[in-house]
């Protein structure tokens, strides 16, 4: 870089002396640092030319003076080695890609009297010697990402205009700001400034336009700002400004422009404000003024704008505002407005765009407004208007967006309303509209958004409306639309949000729907729609909500909703929906909430949800699954809600570790206390009530056989009571009930009641199914012996040591094994499993202290099939 440097200054030195040779070379760096050879015109730079027909140079007395270079596309960061241009009065760099600090090196031009480098991304704070440039009549560093404050010294005894906006400076204004008497524009708008404006702000008495706008000023807006009768614009919006709007404001006569929207000012609007003859936008937007909207201002003739929203006006609207020949945009929303919609506003032919929503209008819409011919923005919405809506407003032919909701209004959507070509959003919606739905409406092809839910509307969906190809979101919940859904709808490629829930819609899901790859939301709940889900559905990629609640549709859940990898809300409930859960919807990784209750569901639920780790809510209720929880439901660390009440399910796996879950609902399955007792301490936990334990059985013993009724529910804190035949039999208060020997006094009905210390009692209880005895006849127990189980071999007798049990199963079941000594006591369990049907081998050591009389119990399936006595040697 050096090296070219050195061949630059030998070339300057043939150049003919139009300049200096300084003021070439600093040129030179400054075209290298800012990109020159990708400026949008470098004419004549570097060249043997003159200085003064390089592009954005002035020269005079071979000194460079000014340096204009607006909007060229210069990138980089300013050279310090600017400040070497002593002689130079002008500085605009203005709309470009600076960057980095602006260096404190321009503060040595004591020559300079325009700096203007607004528009580009210079950082860092002001040097404070620019403060001291005292020939500046212009210094405008807006629309930058400059920091830091203001210095307290300022010398600018010339300056005219301060332009700083649109930056991050911050503190308070200096005091020295309202010495510089010279002022005409003072602009530090959109910055951090904090502080209040003193009255020494009516030194500023040349002061033409002062924006203070969207800042932290504060305190009240001091009424020595009156006194500046030069004032052509007065922005002081969105700050922390409170207290009355100066009853004085009526002395800036050449006030063109007032805005104090976005601060807390209180009271009424001024009388004397009805005197600025020449103020062309009064904006009082978001404060808390209040009182009535004084009539006179519709004698503000220059008007353009005004905006009085979001405060607490009250009374009518003036019809006098009809008179404001120039106003274009008339904000009203968001007061404490009465009466009606005064007809006069309808002469308003210059009225682009008019807004009152939520004022508390009455009455019906005016059919003049359809006399505002140039009308783009009509919002009345969430009032009390009623009536009908005038088709006068079919005459709007700029009309693009047209508020009407939340009113009530009655009678038919005109028809005229079709002829809005320019219509883009059309909100009818929260009224009490009938009739049917215009098919003309169908032709609105620049609609995006129509909106028509929660009215009486009846009849068909027109087809037409799949001609509204730019459509994007179309509501119509909350009708009594009936008929089958147009399958055209699937035409609408554009469409994000369709929602026809809560109608009477009959017949099944057009599977055109599966053809909307932008919709985010698909609701069509509560309506009669029958028929299988359509698998196309499964194409919806970028679907979010899916809600198909509460009609008639059968069938299986199609796997391909596992592809819908957007999906938060896949709602199914209460239908008639058949078959197993797929275990794609395992691949639902977005999923917030699933509920597929009140179906008829049936199998276990799938595994694979288990990885649904963001799912927050799964309801499956009132369906027929079966089978355990799946362990894998213990990676669900944001599950809050679980409910799989009234299924056939038992056990509940390892969710004890889901901190987040604060409401679990097992009531009405097959659960037991071993299930229920780890999780009582979550806070909506509902499991009363469970079906009862165990199978019911028809034991038929012979006379003499050793018999053991027992009953299995889990936990650790139980207490059981047997019952026979309705009356608690004394003292069997324990898992089992032995009937050593049975005899006829023996026979009956048992089960047994089983209550839980952790579980209130009068919050659930469990039962066994009913046992019932009777003897058996010889036959009777060989045919069961036969048909089932034979026992092959136990031996060596009597037992002393390592002993072998083999017997042949011929009916697959629930095998149990078990040895009790003479009183009924368990000794110890040898099998307690499923088994299929095969010859099995048990060895087993008795480990008994005892000797005596044992007994060999077996059952399957919870029957008693066979007692053998065994002769056993105790160590």
């Amino acid at each position: 870089m050096k090296s070219r440097y050195l061949l630059l200054m030998l070339a300057f030195a043939s150049i003919s002396g139009h300049a200096q040779e300084n003021d070439s070379l600093v040129l030179v760096q400054f075209y290298e640092t800012t990109g020159g050879t990708e400026w949008a015109d470098n004419t004549n730079w570097l060249s043997e030319e003159p200085l003064n027909t390089w592009f954005g140079v002035s020269v005079e007395d071979d000194r460079v003076t000014e340096l204009q270079l607006t909007s060229n596309n210069l990138t980089g960061s300013l050279p310090a080695v600017l400040g070497r241009l002593t002689a130079l009065r002008e500085l605009v760099l203005a709309n470009n890609q600076l960057v980095g600090p602006i260096p404190a090196e321009l503060a040595e031009i004591s020559s300079l009297e325009n700096l203007n480098l607004v528009v580009n991304q210079l950082s860092g704070t002001i040097p404070p010697g620019l403060f001291e440039l005292q020939n500046l009549w212009q210094f405008a560093l807006e629309q930058n990402q400059l920091t830091g404050s203001l210095p307290e010294t300022i010398n600018l005894p010339n300056l005219s205009n301060l332009t700083l906006r649109f930056n991050q400076l911050s503190g308070p204004i200096p005091a020295a700001l309202w010495d510089l008497d010279q002022l005409r524009g003072l602009t530090l708008a959109t910055n951090n400034f904090v502080g209040t404006l003193p009255p020494a702000i009516a030194k500023l008495q040349n002061l033409e336009i002062l924006s203070f706008a969207n800042n932290q000023l504060s305190g009240p807006i001091p009424t020595e700002i009156t006194s500046l009768t030069n004032l052509r614009s007065l922005v002081l919006g969105n700050n922390q400004f409170n207290g009355t709007i100066p009853q004085e404001i009526g002395r800036l006569s050449q006030l063109s422009e007032l805005v104090l929207a976005n601060n807390d000012l209180i009271g009424a609007i001024p009388a004397g404000l009805m005197d600025l003859d020449k103020l062309t936008v009064l904006v009082l937007s978001d404060n808390r003024l209040s009182g009535m909207i004084p009539p006179g201002l519709g004698s503000l003739s220059s008007l353009s704008i005004l905006l009085l929203d979001d405060n607490q006006f009250f009374g009518s609207i003036p019809p006098e505002l009809g008179q404001l020949g120039q106003l274009g945009t008339l904000l009203l929303s968001n007061n404490n407005l009465s009466g009606s919609i005064p007809p006069e506003l309808g002469a308003l032919g210059a009225l682009t765009n008019l807004r009152a929503n939520n004022c508390g209008l009455s009455g019906g819409i005016p059919g003049e407004l359809g006399n505002l011919s140039q009308l783009q923005f009509l919002f009345l919405a969430d009032n009390r208007l009623s009536g009908t809506i005038p088709p006068a407003l079919g005459q709007l032919s700029e009309l693009t967006v047209l508020h009407l909701q939340g009113n009530e209004l009655s009678g038919t959507i005109p028809a005229k309303l079709a002829e809005l070509e320019s219509l883009q959003i059309l909100g009818l919606h929260l009224n009490q509209l009938s009739g049917t739905i215009p098919a003309a409406i169908g032709g609105l092809t620049s609609l995006q958004q129509l909106g028509l839910y929660s009215n009486r509307l009846s009849g068909t969906i027109p087809v037409e409306l799949g001609n509204i190809v730019q459509l994007s979101r179309l509501f119509m919940h909350d009708n009594n639309l009936s008929g089958s859904i147009p399958p055209e709808l699937g035409s609408l490629a554009q469409l994000e949000m369709l929602t026809l829930n809560q109608n009477q819609l009959s017949g099944s899901i057009p599977a055109s729907l599966g053809n909307l790859a932008q919709l985010v939301q698909l609701d069509l709940f509560e309506n009669q729609l029958s028929g299988s889900i359509p698998s196309e559905l499964g194409q919806l990629g970028n679907i979010v909500r899916l809600d198909l609640e509460h009609n008639l549709l059968s069938g299986e859940i199609p796997p391909t909703l596992g592809n819908l990898a957007n999906a938060q809300l896949l709602l199914l409930a209460d239908n008639q929906l058949n078959g197993a859960i797929p275990a794609e919807l395992g691949r639902l990784s977005n999923a917030i909430a699933i509920s597929l209750s009140q179906n008829q569901l049936e199998g276990r639920i799938p595994p694979e949800m288990g990885s649904l780790g963001g799912l927050q809510a799964l309801t499956l209720w009132q369906n027929k699954l079966s089978g355990p929880i799946p362990t894998q439901f213990g990676n669900l660390q944001n599950l809050e809600i679980l409910d799989i009440s009234r299924n056939s399910l038992h056990g509940i796996g390892d969710i004890q570790r889901l901190s987040r879950l604060t409401t679990l609902n097992i009531s009405n399955n097959r659960m037991d206390f071993g299930d229920v007792e780890p999780y009582l301490n979550v806070a909506n936990f509902s499991y009363d009530e469970q079906d009862s334990i165990g199978q019911e059985l028809h034991l038929t013993p012979t006379v003499g056989e050793f018999l053991s009724l027992s009953v299995d529910v889990g936990g650790e804190n139980n207490l059981y009571q047997w019952f026979k035949d309705g009356s608690a039999v004394p003292g069997a208060m324990a898992t089992e009930l032995i009937l050593p020997s049975s005899t006829a006094a023996d026979l009956g009905t048992y089960h047994c009641r089983i209550i839980n210390t952790l579980v209130p009692q009068q919050v659930l209880t469990l039962y066994s199914r009913e046992m019932h005895v009777s003897l058996a006849t010889s036959v009777d127990a060989q045919i069961d012996k036969s048909q089932w189980f034979s026992l092959n071999y136990i031996g060596p007798v009597p037992v002393r040591h390592r002993t072998q049990l083999s017997y042949t199963l011929r009916k697959a079941g629930h095998v149990r094994i078990q040895i009790f000594d003479n009183q009924g006591h368990l000794v110890r369990t040898l099998v307690n499993g499923q088994q299929a049907s095969d010859t099995y081998h048990v060895d087993f050591i008795p480990k008994v202290t005892a000797s005596g009389v044992y007994h060999c119990r077996i059952s399957l399936d919870g029957i008693p099939i066979l007692v053998e006595k065994l002769l056993i040697v105790g160590k």
